[in-house]
């Protein structure tokens, strides 16, 4: 899936991450494409290093992130 994404990101563009264009000029606020590109195959390890934890763990995690997020972003 992540080669598959990868591909089509460098063949379509970003489009919009909350909208309905599909391509086009780069819309990202936070990270830019091609120069955080590498973040990608970090990003893969890491997700499988998720994945590959008990259920239970993976949820541990999830809410911490979506919690250290809304900390950080000002939403409680």
């Amino acid at each position: 899936g992540f080669l598959i994404a990868q591909k089509d990101l460098e063949i379509r563009g970003p489009g919009e991450v909350l909208g309905t264009q599909q391509t086009g000029l780069q819309q990202l606020k936070i990270a830019d494409i091609n120069r955080d590109g590498y973040l990608l195959q970090q990003t893969q390890a890491l997700t499988q290093k998720i994945l590959s934890l008990p259920l239970e763990e993976q949820k541990i995690i999830i809410t911490r992130w979506i919690n250290q997020q809304n900390i950080a972003f000002g939403h409680t």
